[in-house]
């Protein structure tokens, strides 16, 4: 996607299923997250876009099959959060007032510094990025619950690329190099520049994902995500929806940049840029979903 803008738009009922509780919200005592099952269903969750990764048609078709026109207007049971994502510039900031109000002001500072490494790394330095955040933290003097929030954030940051990374290089080597076309070289030497525009997809995924969890949970007491699961008030909810945001930034981000890449390496005539790619994933049986979409702008 180079010299093209990016617009991320999450379209969420980010499990919007309300449960009414009998406790004023300024009052809701802290329930704790259980961050060794949230990181499992991380897992559970990453290895179910893995099918969309396993080749370069399987990339393409699942572009092809999710591309839609924007989605502009919001029903009743949708909420509706746009994120622009400049990618033709050199640089974007993130500042800490972009960050939701679970967060301390010590946590928003570490963060926005994570943030912004992050959304303006290149090539392939993302995951050291992470792993010096990884390191930073274990120095800090977060209390326990602030430390596993911060950590939660990076490791499903972490989780996601490994799994990016790892399903593109299996699709590389699935072939040996000289059965691949002039095409195909084009294609995989393309998406191998996209790293910078999935891991804007990740920050700014996980910075939305946590306002709007946050703001679900502290509003309504319960919000259920789907393969996740339930989280209960404000800071569950945050933690719960940056996690989420972060997977469908980033896949999201992918499937646009193969669709990009094919289209410029004549592999494709998809338009890269001319549609959003719109992932929906219903929410148990209660007829809610989370629409996650990107659109070049």
């Amino acid at each position: 996607m180079k010299n093209l803008k990016q617009t991320l738009i999450l379209l969420t009922s980010m499990g919007l299923i309300f449960s009414c509780t009998n406790e004023k919200i300024e009052n809701q005592e802290l329930v704790s997250v259980d961050y060794q099952q949230l990181s499992l269903d991380v897992d559970e969750h990453l290895k179910s876009f893995t099918p969309y990764f396993e080749t370069q048609e399987s990339l393409i078709s699942t572009y092809e099959r999710f591309k839609v026109e924007p989605k502009i207007e919001k029903s009743s049971d949708e909420t509706l959060i746009t994120i622009n994502v400049d990618i033709s510039s050199d640089s974007v900031e993130y500042t800490i007032e972009d960050l939701a109000d679970i967060y301390s002001d010590e946590q928003k500072i570490f963060l926005v510094d994570y943030f912004n490494e992050a959304a303006n790394v290149k090539g392939s330095e993302l995951t050291y990025v992470i792993s010096k955040h990884k390191s930073k933290l274990e120095s800090t003097a977060f209390n326990d619950e602030e430390f596993d929030q911060i950590f939660s954030i990076l490791d499903t940051a972490e989780k996601t690329v490994d799994l990016i990374e790892d399903m593109l290089s299996k699709s590389i080597n699935s072939k040996n190099d000289n059965s691949l076309s002039a095409k195909d070289n084009c294609f995989w030497e393309c998406m191998a520049g996209e790293g910078r525009n999935i891991a804007r997809g990740i920050a700014g995924g996980a910075i939305t994902g946590g306002i709007t969890g946050g703001i679900a949970g502290g509003t309504a007491g319960t919000v259920v995500f789907p393969i996740l699961g339930t989280a209960t008030g404000a800071v569950a909810g945050g933690v719960f929806g940056a996690a989420e945001g972060a997977i469908y930034g980033a896949v999201g981000a992918a499937f646009f940049s193969a669709a990009y890449c094919a289209t410029q390496c004549g592999s494709s005539s998809s338009g890269g840029g001319g549609g959003c790619a719109r992932v929906s994933e219903s929410i148990g049986n209660t007829g809610n979903s989370m629409i996650f979409q990107v659109c070049p702008e």
